[in-house]
């Protein structure tokens, strides 16, 4: 990894760039990749700056190496799929669990607001004789 030193000697890299290149390196990466759509004037620059040259190189390496790996076939340590399926279950489960929790609160809820309001009507009737008869 860089240290302090190393990080701020690359800032100061970064900031004693051109114009040029500083506004080129954002098309450096499709440059690299081949992609279509690049402004023209970022090729021309390329071909004549050694450092965004170097940085289009940079980004060919990477993209091998990825490309590299996308072909490769790594074998799963044993007893991941199990592992997996296991962790999917139980996620689940726990899911299952929490939903049910809810309904059973919301039943609950709903249960507590109904018996609250049906005992307040009936305190109010028996309290109030003239509500009971009005309607």
């Amino acid at each position: 990894m860089f240290g302090r030193a190393e990080m701020s000697g690359l800032a100061e890299i970064v900031r004693l760039r051109p114009t040029d290149c500083r506004q080129a390196s954002g098309w450096l990466p499709a440059l690299a990749a081949g992609e279509d759509g690049v402004d023209a004037r970022w090729p021309a620059h390329v071909a004549t700056c050694l450092r965004c040259q170097a940085e289009v190189a940079t980004y060919r390496r990477i993209l091998r190496h990825l490309r590299r790996l996308r072909d490769e076939e790594a074998p799963s340590p044993p007893g991941a799929l199990a592992a997996v399926l296991a962790a999917l279950e139980a996620a689940a489960v726990a899911e299952s669990t929490a939903a049910n929790r809810a309904v059973r609160l919301a039943y609950v809820g709903a249960f507590t607001v109904a018996t609250a309001t049906a005992g307040v009507l009936v305190w109010a009737s028996r309290h109030r004789p003239g509500l009971a008869g009005t309607g």
